[in-house]
């Protein structure tokens, strides 16, 4: 994944996203069985580039490899 499409349809580089989230901006998306929330959060790991993932909850279906390509 190298681009996010937000909610209002602008696409971001996840670089972008990254820097957006740890200034600190919350980024989520809606599921669609049920319309909670899912929050998004940035991974540093050492020697690699930071990445996005969403924060461990109860569902496997909300994660963001589970939405839509575009």
């Amino acid at each position: 994944m190298t681009h996010v499409r937000l909610q209002d349809g602008k696409v971001e580089t996840v670089e972008e996203v990254v820097k957006w989230i740890d200034h600190p901006f919350e980024y989520y998306y809606f599921t669609e069985s049920d319309g909670s929330k899912a929050i998004v959060e940035t991974v540093h790991p050492t020697g690699r580039d930071p990445y996005i993932r969403t924060a461990k909850n109860d569902s496997i279906l909300d994660n963001l490899l589970s939405l839509p390509k575009f």
